[in-house]
């Protein structure tokens, strides 16, 4: 907020927009089960991602003329937040405004997202964009000259408005959450590293005799990933076919193509089967 004062000095400096990506340590966290009211919470203490004494995160700083212009971003950020939920990790989640007693210390609103979590019927906080106002410009006094002059011509000081916006890994915890169980992460596809493995089946012992199939696997993962699908054929040798599932399972890769050759059922061509992370009774 001091360094705002004197980077901002006329108001052909705003809007003044800063973005940062940052680890976070708060220090009242050492023992944080004193400062906490419920076992949900307390509980969360010990969950990666959720709340934890250290993490990382990205935070936006910007300073606007007019107020107009900064409602506007802050509603323009929650938009992102959002999408960065539904669109990437495949998690629905609720815009709103916060309550006074939640919204952030000194600012004048804070908006989110809160997502919700079935296993535990609770919600939690997804994201958050605050309107800080005019409150943070007049205690450190970031003032520029109104480009509007007064009647007789005097210059006018205006303190600009100011807000702040962050995302943390939050997001990680909350869609190991909503889609991982108990054998183990589901990652949605859009994030997902590898999206589809191809994993040849009914091979031969014999020399030479599969060369057929690990070509129509390599020809598959070409046209998928020409389809622009982030698959890969696994050809290792010396592992089973539901090895290389539970591997690739492990990896977080769970949909499974399985290649095989049907000339033994006088058949021309290769079959392909898909198969899904099967899902325990």
């Amino acid at each position: 907020m001091v360094d705002y004062a004197k980077w901002i000095q006329s108001h052909r400096d705003l809007p003044l927009k800063l973005n940062q990506w940052n680890s976070v340590v708060r220090w009242e966290f050492k023992n944080p089960r004193k400062l906490l009211h419920s076992q949900y919470e307390m509980d969360l203490i010990s969950e990666p991602f959720l709340r934890t004494r250290e993490f990382l995160w990205q935070e936006g700083h910007t300073a606007f003329l007019h107020k107009s212009e900064a409602d506007a971003e802050v509603l323009d950020i929650l938009e992102l937040y959002r999408k960065v939920y539904v669109d990437l990790l495949a998690v629905p989640v609720i815009p709103g405004v916060k309550s006074v007693k939640e919204k952030f210390a000194g600012g004048d609103y804070t908006t989110t997202v809160e997502g919700f979590i079935p296993t535990t019927g609770r919600g939690i906080q997804g994201g958050t964009s605050h309107h800080l106002g005019q409150n943070f410009s007049k205690m450190f006094d970031i003032t520029v000259e109104h480009p509007d002059k007064t009647g007789s011509g005097e210059d006018k000081k205006t303190y600009v408005y100011q807000n702040s916006w962050g995302l943390s890994t939050r997001t990680i915890g909350v869609m190991v959450m909503i889609h991982g169980d108990d054998q183990g992460l589901v990652l949605p596809p859009r994030v997902a590293i590898q999206q589809v493995a191809i994993v040849p089946v009914g091979l031969s012992k014999a020399e030479g005799k599969n060369q057929a199939i690990y070509d129509a696997c390599t020809k598959l993962e070409k046209e998928l990933v020409a389809s622009g699908i982030r698959a890969k054929a696994d050809l290792r040798e010396g592992y089973t076919p539901g090895w290389k599932f539970n591997d690739h399972e492990l990896k977080v890769c769970p949909p499974h193509l399985m290649q095989a050759d049907r000339r033994e059922s006088h058949s021309d061509s290769n079959w392909v089967q898909g198969i899904s992370k099967p899902t325990q009774p």
